[in-house]
């Protein structure tokens, strides 16, 4: 019966650990990125603008590029995010 016991409260005690851990917030946990403070400007020096981006852009994503002739740009894993 004494095992019995010891079982219930140890089942007890992992479902609080389970619980604890369940109520952490997801950015607690999730990997610090990376924050541009400067803006990009394609108009006077777009090499630096371009480079700027791919500096900050997800890990593991291709370059995002610009193409002058045509005043295109392609973001690949660039997230843009407003702060007031």
């Amino acid at each position: 019966m004494k095992a019995k016991t010891k079982l219930i409260k140890l089942c007890g005690v992992l479902l609080a650990l389970v619980m604890i851990v369940g109520m952490l917030p997801a950015t607690a946990l999730a990997e610090e990125k990376t924050v541009a403070t400067e803006s990009p400007d394609f108009v006077h020096d777009s090499e630096v603008a371009i480079a700027l981006l791919n500096a900050h852009k997800t890990p593991g994503a291709k370059d995002s590029t610009w193409d002058s002739a045509t005043k295109t740009l392609t973001l690949n894993g660039v997230n843009f995010v407003t702060t007031d």
